[in-house]
């Protein structure tokens, strides 16, 4: 039976096709145990000779290292990956992501236009944080009030791993002579930190369309030439959209619990004991402040530790030490005054930037138009990208339909080479229709053209599923039939209509160097950001590039956009 049935569609669908597929079919039903298989899967027609596939070998990675990043608002624009603390860390920068030279001159040259803030704050404040885990310091108010998207973002296992692994790094470094017992251990960290001014770049709903004609070269080409695991592997997960410049003092505190009990009380005790080490005065914006033994009440905390270490390391001003000090247990640690250090922060050639203020590291995503990438990235932050391998693959037009002696349902995507789903024609068919029906070969028909009509040269694959529905009632039961078939990560419906085909064209934008292949039925827009796209998807150039509809991000207000 499943012989007829594939015989039968077979020949529908080489209606659709030239006569050379007939060959193909051929192929196909040489091997029996084909249809012994719950699905059969061919090819019914090969890319166009015309356009040969070549991926472009251009690998997610960057020539221009962070040492040569040396704008006037340092590190705004670029990639973020939480590898040490302070978060500010310089290893914690990885490349640029918009081009910031740009952005400044867009100012200058136009006010209105302006994607750059600046403030200036002028204030001292501490902040004292304790965790028992490496993994709570992503829910700790130092990181859920600078990534935007506050706990809910950072309480995502993959994203509180990557802000614990760069804490835990760090404190392995500095209390490298320790032995650490998570059973027994607490963590503190105290920020003494002087606020000079405040920079931002403008990321919203409103300027996406400026920021995208905005990207550092670099990150353009391997954003839309590069798998999305690459991408995030090399920029990170994450954007400095804000910083501050100041002065920041950091100390470390490690405390080794002299039991495993209490262990709801070991933050409250670390906080009293770091209390204990700190004097801070702030009188009419004279600032003395310096770490010293434990002081005051904090016995009968401290005697609940082994003991307790603290290490210190400050940025800007006269820097008494710019990397982190060797450990000294608190209750040997001489007197350290601070006071010169903050008043050296009053030159303002001796600032750097200290931290990120609040909403200061935006996702990836939010910078981005393309729904496909941001979908990419949503799921990567919830599952990660370690074991994530599928390069780049050539796109094609994929036809799947389901039934058994009949067809239930058909539909016809574009596969993108990032390996996306994008559902161009569907057709359910209620109680089901015999693949000889004449109505089924017109709606393949269709279907097919309406692939041709938009990517005219690529290859078309094949696969029907052999789906038992019981009987014509349970139709709408189809999808729980089909839970077996195979699933996909990214799948998009993008609402087209019959007549889009005839209802799309090539324009130009004002904003970036991208041309968009627009349909406005549908409002859908496909992004070819690159000349290589062209040939990658069969489609042929205009002639006349130049004179090509000019279009702005505004007009294209509402339409949703995918990168090709």
């Amino acid at each position: 039976m499943r012989i007829r049935v594939l015989l039968s569609l077979a020949f529908i669908l080489e209606l659709c096709a030239c006569s050379n597929d007939i060959e193909l079919f051929h192929e196909v039903l040489r091997y029996d145990e084909s249809f012994k298989k719950d699905s059969v899967e061919f090819i019914l027609r090969g890319r166009d000779s015309q356009y040969p596939w070549k991926q472009n070998q251009k690998s997610a990675g960057n020539s221009e290292t962070r040492a040569d990043i040396n704008y006037n608002y340092q590190y705004l624009g670029c990639g973020f990956q939480p590898n040490t603390l302070p978060l500010i860390d310089f290893n914690n920068i990885t490349y640029p992501i918009l081009d910031l030279g740009k952005i400044l001159q867009i100012g200058k040259d136009n006010k209105l236009f302006d994607l750059k803030s600046s403030r200036f704050i002028n204030s001292w404040s501490s902040n004292t944080q304790t965790f028992n885990r490496f993994n709570e310091f992503a829910q700790s108010t130092s990181v859920t009030k600078v990534v935007k998207g506050g706990f809910s973002l950072a309480n995502i296992p993959i994203i509180g791993g990557l802000f614990g692994f760069g804490a835990k790094k760090k404190y392995k470094e500095v209390f490298n002579t320790l032995r650490v017992d998570t059973t027994r251990a607490v963590y503190g960290k105290l920020d003494i930190v002087y606020r000079d001014s405040l920079h931002r770049i403008q990321v919203s709903e409103s300027t996406l369309k400026d920021l995208s004609g905005c990207y550092h070269p670099r990150f353009k080409r391997d954003l839309y030439e590069s798998p999305m695991q690459d991408v995030l592997r090399t920029y990170g997960y994450f954007m400095v959209s804000g910083i501050e410049s100041g002065g920041l003092l950091t100390a470390l505190y490690y405390g080794h619990f002299n039991s495993r009990r209490l262990y709801e009380y070991r933050g409250k005790s670390m906080s009293d004991s770091i209390s204990a080490t700190l004097t801070f005065k702030n009188v009419g914006g004279s600032v003395d402040f310096s770490l010293h033994k434990s002081r005051g009440n904090s016995t009968s905390n401290v005697i609940r530790y082994r003991s307790i270490h603290m290490s210190y390391q400050s940025l800007g001003g006269n820097s008494i030490s710019m990397n982190f000090t060797p450990p000294t247990e608190i209750d040997k640690l001489s007197e350290i005054s601070f006071s010169s250090w903050a008043e050296s922060l009053q030159n303002k050639n001796l600032l750097t930037v200290i931290e990120f203020p609040e909403n200061g590291l935006v996702p990836l995503y939010d910078i981005l138009l393309e729904e496909n990438f941001k979908e990419r990235i949503k799921k990567y932050m919830l599952q990660g990208v370690d074991n994530v391998t599928q390069g780049l693959i050539e796109p094609y037009i994929y036809m799947e339909s389901y039934g058994n002696q009949d067809v239930r349902f058909a539909s016809l995507s574009l596969v993108t080479k990032y390996g996306d789903y994008i559902l161009l024609a569907s057709k359910q068919f209620p109680g089901g229709i015999p693949v000889s029906d004449k109505n089924l070969q017109l709606v393949f028909n269709s279907m097919i053209d309406r692939g041709k009509a938009f990517f005219p040269g690529l290859k078309v694959k094949v696969i029907h599923y052999y789906v038992s529905v019981p009987c014509p009632e349970e139709d709408k039961e189809i999808a729980m039939s089909t839970v077996v078939l195979p699933s996909r990560e990214f799948v998009y419906d993008a609402g087209f209509q019959s007549g889009d085909m005839f209802d799309w064209e090539f324009c130009t934008c004002r904003e970036n160097s991208n041309i968009y292949m627009i349909c406005r039925n549908s409002r859908i827009a496909f992004t070819l950001a690159d000349k290589s796209t062209w040939n990658q998807y069969c489609l042929l150039m205009p002639t006349d590039m130049k004179n090509l509809r000019k279009v702005s991000l505004s007009d294209l207000i509402g339409y949703r956009f995918f990168a090709l």
